[in-house]
């Protein structure tokens, strides 16, 4: 006759048989046997599959996240000073994180062109030069291009960025090219085919699957006594996930509206948002730059895509995480909603 005795263990319980019953070096009923651990494995999944079903009802959001500066992948910004260890100022280069392009959107690759990049400068890319017509300011450190003195309109074109889609979908650009006169304008253009022939229009429209492409930057100014145009850095994208973004439950809203010296203004704050474990990366030129599970270890933010919140932005302001036998099931995050004018709602 068996004598079962309770075990815990890792919070399962299993019932072992006694010593009398089992043959010399018997295993398989040990709380460390292939079936207690598949048994653990069953409840971690059973638990993230409920959460999964409750989070399903939610929102879809986009993710925000700065880079990791332990990779040194990416150039550090003009704004930063050698003395000091962050930003003077958030330019629109890198929005105050020192390393361009700043924060990138999670689930997709994104590449840039600036007058100071990863390889892409006239001292450092090979068999490409800024025409005599087009310099960089010397003026500041934020290091823009403008045109020379003299020169009314020019053009310079980027080197060629190798590129791969796999999902074949949308692209987004953003091009940041202050004119800084009434008159002055810009224009951008790009190119399939090493510049033989040049495209404009809605750049969301293209559907490039693999190949080149290459950017055309057209500055003008009214009279030479006006002030150049200021290129500062031009930015592209496309998903590298087949769903390149999150789950996470609907918010609550408690918005209200304060009295402050200059006017009236509208708060929300004490927001919380659940969301599951995604894996997922953010890439710049191809390169990792975030290959964690998505957790908040780092600086980001997030927009709702849908419900009536869409298109609001939300900073973290704290973040708890729930763990069933060591692995992480549940993420708890509070925010508050991006007021106007903050650096947030002018990232890209």
């Amino acid at each position: 006759m068996s004598i079962k005795r309770p075990s815990v263990r890792r919070g399962i319980q299993v019932n072992l048989p006694s010593r009398q019953s089992l043959a010399s070096g018997y295993w398989g009923n040990s709380p460390d046997s292939p079936k207690a651990r598949v048994q653990a494995d069953q409840v971690i999944e059973r638990i993230i599959k409920a959460n999964t079903d409750f989070i399903s009802l939610g929102n879809m959001a986009d993710i925000w996240v700065a880079p990791q500066e332990s990779l040194h992948l990416l150039p550090q910004c003009g704004c930063v000073k050698v003395t000091n260890q962050s930003a003077d100022v958030r330019c629109a280069k890198c929005y105050g994180v020192k390393l361009i392009p700043g924060y990138v959107k999670w689930g997709y690759n994104t590449m840039f062109f600036s007058a100071v990049n990863l390889g892409f400068t006239a001292q450092q890319e090979p068999g490409f030069n800024l025409p005599p017509t087009i310099e960089k300011n010397a003026n500041t450190t934020l290091h823009t291009l403008q045109l020379t003195a003299g020169v009314l309109t020019s053009s310079f074109q980027t080197p060629d960025f190798e590129v791969s889609n796999p999902y074949s979908t949308e692209w987004e650009l953003e091009g940041l090219i202050f004119n800084r006169a009434p008159g002055n304008s810009h224009n951008i253009e790009w190119s399939l085919d090493r510049g033989a022939t040049w495209l404009g229009g809605n750049f969301k429209l293209l559907h490039l699957f693999r190949g080149t492409i290459r950017f055309r930057v057209t500055l003008t100014r009214t009279s030479l006594q006006t002030v150049s145009p200021q290129f500062e850095i031009l930015r592209f994208r496309h998903p590298i996930q087949e769903k390149p973004w999150v789950r996470v439950s609907r918010p609550m809203g408690n918005r209200r509206k304060k009295r402050e010296e200059t006017g009236i203004t509208e708060d929300e704050s004490g927001v919380s948002f659940i969301t599951v474990p995604v894996k997922g990366s953010a890439q710049v030129f191809g390169q990792t730059v975030w290959s964690k599970p998505w957790m908040p270890d780092q600086q980001f933010f997030i927009e709702l895509k849908e419900g009536s919140f869409a298109g609001e932005r939300y900073i973290p302001t704290s973040y708890s995480r729930s763990e069933t036998l060591g692995v992480m099931t549940l993420q708890t995050f509070s925010v508050r909603r991006s007021i106007p004018n903050e650096l947030f709602g002018a990232v890209f």
